[in-house]
């Protein structure tokens, strides 16, 4: 609405995926009602490798536990923003890492630009596997926040999970991340959040009333990321 374009919220349950048509089927009948650029966001994973999407802009607006780009997108320029120098900094991803698709995104971006990622969380909620050499598992918060610039709690995705909902009292007593944790270290990393937050879950209201909280930040630049995203995407689709 603030670039002035007309869009269409088209909600599943009211459209033709609901009487069986298939999203791929969806995606070219938007395009020929004159769509210029899609941006889906579904529980569905790797949208854009499943199904053919035809000749128009496209956005990942989330897909599933797999990515959410736009996110890391804005998060990197919030990093930014707060005056830290990327290549130098080091995020702490803490808690369910495995099912966060925000997690997998910065995972992928913040190496790109020089960083440094620390994931921390219970064991079964952490990627496996060589995650590369700019990323780092560490088996408690306490040496996560000793060694983060940033604190990047994860709310757990229960939405996501099969058989691997971990027990909620101790993921809050081992991994919650608070004010009184930091203040114990003697420690002052920014603390970003992607939302919502489950306060007394993975974060505690005092850190939300911290000047150490960016995530409101975060939510403001949101809109201006992604309306740039929005604008270099249709420009780029009209030149080709």
């Amino acid at each position: 609405k603030r670039l002035k374009t007309d869009y269409v919220d088209l909600a599943p349950q009211f459209s033709s995926l609901k009487k069986g048509e298939d999203l791929e089927q969806t995606f070219i009948t938007l395009k020929y009602q004159g769509v210029n650029l899609l941006i889906c966001r579904s529980p569905l994973e790797k949208i854009s490798s499943r199904v053919k999407i035809p000749n128009v802009a496209y956005i990942n607006g989330g897909d599933g536990k797999n990515e959410h780009p736009t996110q890391a997108l804005l998060d990197a320029f919030s990093i930014l923003e707060s005056g830290l120098d990327l290549s130098k900094t080091t995020i702490a991803l803490i808690g369910d890492v495995l099912h966060s698709r925000v997690a997998h995104s910065l995972m992928k971006l913040i190496p790109e630009l020089g960083g440094k990622i620390l994931i921390c969380g219970p064991s079964d909620w952490l990627p496996k596997g060589d995650l590369g050499p700019s990323i780092e598992s560490v088996s408690s918060l306490e040496e996560a926040i000793s060694r983060a610039d940033i604190l990047y709690p994860l709310r757990i995705q229960k939405e996501r999970h099969k058989n691997t909902v971990q027990n909620e009292d101790y993921f809050i007593k081992h991994f919650k991340v608070s004010l009184k944790k930091l203040k114990e270290m003697d420690k002052k990393p920014l603390i970003f959040h992607a939302g919502p937050f489950n306060i007394g879950v993975e974060i505690d209201q005092d850190l939300l009333d911290s000047p150490l909280f960016k995530a409101y930040n975060q939510i403001e630049n949101s809109i201006y990321i992604r309306m740039s995203i929005i604008q270099l995407m249709l420009q780029a689709s009209r030149q080709s």
